[in-house]
Order: structure tokens, then sequence, then C-alpha cells
């Protein structure tokens, strides 16, 4: 059986899938990132222009998360748009928002850090 053939309103589909409520809450671009030992995250919410970052560790370094536009060719680093700290593991993440979501090309990267230092990244596109 093809779907072409019949018109079936999106909403409807989605409600037969038992998704109407995950539609509303998440975006195909919200991601969450980890450092690479696992110590922190971060997310990102798309439709909330929104960033979390969590320290999930306690071991004395805290976690950093950055929104940026990649740099052609090394797609690691580029121009940061936001950068958010959770300085501890205390339960508390940090929090930052842009007023609107950029356009074009954007990636999440997340970081341990103590000081200067800053270890353990990881990155993604989130588009």
């Amino acid at each position: 059986m093809t779907f072409a053939k019949y018109k079936v309103p999106a909403a409807l589909v989605l409600a037969g899938m038992g998704l109407v409520g995950m539609a509303q809450t998440a975006t195909a671009n919200d991601l969450t990132v980890y450092t690479r030992d696992n110590s922190g995250h971060a997310k990102w919410f798309e439709a909330k222009h929104e960033i979390g970052v969590c320290d999930d560790k306690a071991d004395g370094w805290g976690t950093r998360g950055y929104i940026y536009r990649p740099t052609h060719g090394d797609p690691g680093n580029g121009t940061v748009l936001l950068k958010v700290n959770d300085p501890s593991a205390s339960g508390h993440c940090g929090w930052g928002r842009l007023p609107q979501s950029p356009a074009g090309h954007i990636n999440i990267k997340v970081c341990s850090y103590q000081g200067a230092k800053i270890e353990d990244c990881s990155w993604a596109p989130i588009r």
C-alpha cells in the first residue's frame, strides 16, 4: 500500500503514531553531546534557542557548552554565539538562550574546564 494515493493530515498521522505530545516538546534539531570522559553534557533545544549545560561528576572540573558557527575546514571550532558554564556537579545546570535561532550551520560543543584548562571536548553539528 502506498501513501501517495491518500492525503492524510499530518496531525492525524502523528496522533496515530502516538507522537503528538513529542512533536510539541522535541524537534529534529534538539541534540545532546557528552564530554569525551562523560563527566558532563550539553543539550540544545531548537524550539527555545536554548542550551543547558550540566556537570555530571564531582571531580573538581566544571562543564562548558558552546553554540557556534563552525569554521570551514575545522568544524570543531568557530565563532562562538553562546557560551554557558556549569561550574560544579551541584544538581543544577547552567542555561543560556539566544534571542532567535541563528540561520545557517551551527554546532554544539561541550568540554570539561578547570580555570583556564579545557579538556575532553566533544562536538556535533546541529544543522
